[in-house]
This record gives C-alpha cells, structure tokens and sequence, in this order.
C-alpha cells in the first residue's frame, strides 16, 4: 500500500469513526440516558455518597467537553 493510499484510508475510517460518535452521541441524548445519568448523581447526592456524586459530576463535564474537541478533528 503506498503513502497516499494509506493516508486516504486512514482519513476515510477517521470520518467514519467521527460519523459513528455523532450518531451515538445523538442516540445518548436522544434516548434520555443523560438523564439516567443525572438523577444517578441525584441518588449518590441523597445517600450520602459525595465523593462519587463528585466523581460523575466530573465524568460528565468531561464527557460533555470531550463532543466539543473531538467535533473539529
């Protein structure tokens, strides 16, 4: 395989890949498991468990920043 045909692969399985987080991204939000996640939080709130409320709190910026950088690549 040469130089160019190898990066014409790589560049078509990147936007696959990108077309694929996008899908699966609408599908999360789309189903309401953002909100199974958010009342999850909730329930960790109220038993007393802060240090993993802060943990999901966290993992969902995270997640909620990481649709905002892997968009433009």
């Amino acid at each position: 395989m040469t130089k160019g045909n190898w990066l014409w692969t790589m560049e078509l399985f990147g936007k696959f890949l990108l077309c694929w987080f996008v899908l699966e991204t609408f599908l999360y939000y789309w189903s309401g498991r953002f909100f199974v996640e958010l009342e999850g939080i909730l329930s960790f709130y109220r038993v007393g468990s802060y240090g993993w409320a802060l943990h999901h709190i966290i993992m969902v910026a995270v997640a909620g920043l990481a649709i905002l950088f892997i968009g433009p690549l």
